[in-house]
């Protein structure tokens, strides 16, 4: 298993999904669904998050629900859809990995509030 911290960025096999999915699996004992995605697959009308999220066993947090660990987060970033995801690891802290970086935690404030698309839960986690 790859540490969930300071994992290189590769599309498709180190990235913000599969950081969720490794997280839900290692930590919840969560098994999410592999979800085939290339380059730029925002881009080419797909919409990886939003098409495959439900499925998954997500629903989407109400307005002015409650975050807990364990939520996902979804966020835009020079897209009208959401491109990336993060899990929260503490209740205001996501853990994620963006493009040509590190994976990390941060605290959820500043621009990850204002780029927030919305917040989902599992039904696992209810």
């Amino acid at each position: 298993a790859t540490p969930l911290l300071g994992r290189q960025f590769h599309h498709g096999v180190m990235d913000c999904y599969s950081l969720i999915q490794d997280y839900y699996d290692e930590v919840l004992g969560i098994e999410l669904p592999d979800a085939v995605r290339e380059d730029d697959w925002w881009a080419k009308g797909q919409n990886l998050y939003l098409d495959n999220i439900i499925q998954a066993g997500f629903r989407m947090l109400s307005p002015g629900e409650p975050h807990k660990v364990g939520d996902v987060a979804l966020f835009t970033l020079r897209t009208a859809m959401p491109t990336h995801g993060a899990v929260f690891v503490a209740p205001d802290v996501i853990l994620h990995h963006l493009t040509n970086r590190l994976s990390c935690r941060q605290p959820f404030i500043g621009v990850w509030t204002q780029l927030l698309y919305g917040i989902y839960r599992h039904r696992q986690m209810e």
